[in-house]
């Protein structure tokens, strides 16, 4: 029922004047704006609603992408400090290595001392050590190009070593080969040696050069 403002008098919904006074029956408006208020201002406060709603989605996104961005951050260094601790490992010198015993050559891997002192001819008990590798036997002399480091020159006075007369090596093995000599080389007063066939020596060997006879000692 719908009340009229002016004569008081109750009318039936939906009318819009007074069946008893015809006046404008103030309750449809009043009506009207209350269906209309209650639309209005959920759609005014729509808005507000959807836009509080959307910060944290918004918030939350950017927090995300933050995030994203830092693990990305860390990923690539971390990705710098392997290729770095690669780099390291490949510029890195590692240990030398020990060469083995088998690649040393003969005069790596001469191990303690030899010597020659001679016995008879020459300077009695004068003694010649030997170096590690080749050591020729014979008698100094620049014409020749013969510089030997068992040098002859002084202690054999007939010239009966030759100027290149023979070849010791100092290595693994120590050995003594003829290269030709006039007067020959012999060991333990054993044959004449060929020339270019070396033969072992030992500790307490004899080895007669010319006329100069020698003792070979080896110290291990």
């Amino acid at each position: 029922m719908i009340r009229c403002a002016e004569c008081n008098e109750e009318n039936m919904d939906g009318l819009e004047y007074c069946d008893s006074c015809g006046a404008k029956l103030e309750a449809v408006a009043t009506e009207a704006e209350a269906v209309d208020t209650p639309d209005s201002q959920a759609a005014e406060e729509a808005p507000d609603e959807t836009e509080a709603s959307a910060e944290p989605v918004a918030e939350e996104a950017a927090a995300e992408a933050t995030e994203a961005e830092a693990t990305a951050a860390d990923e690539a260094e971390a990705e710098e400090s392997a290729g770095a601790a690669d780099d390291m490992s490949v510029e890195t010198p590692e240990a030398e290595a020990v060469p083995d015993a088998a690649a040393l050559s003969d005069d790596q891997a001469a191990v303690g001392s030899a010597s020659l002192t001679i016995t008879r001819g020459g300077t009695v008990g004068k003694v010649f050590e030997l170096q590690a590798g080749d050591n020729l036997v014979g008698r100094w002399d620049p014409d020749s190009g013969s510089f030997p480091e068992v040098d002859m020159e002084n202690d054999d006075p007939e010239a009966r070593i030759s100027r290149k007369h023979a070849l010791i090596k100092f290595g693994a093995e120590l050995t003594i080969e003829d290269i030709g000599s006039l007067n020959g080389t012999f060991v333990n007063r054993g044959q004449r040696l060929e020339p270019g066939s070396p033969v072992p020596l030992k500790d307490g060997d004899e080895i007669i050069i010319g006329k100069t006879f020698f003792k070979v000692s080896r110290a291990q």
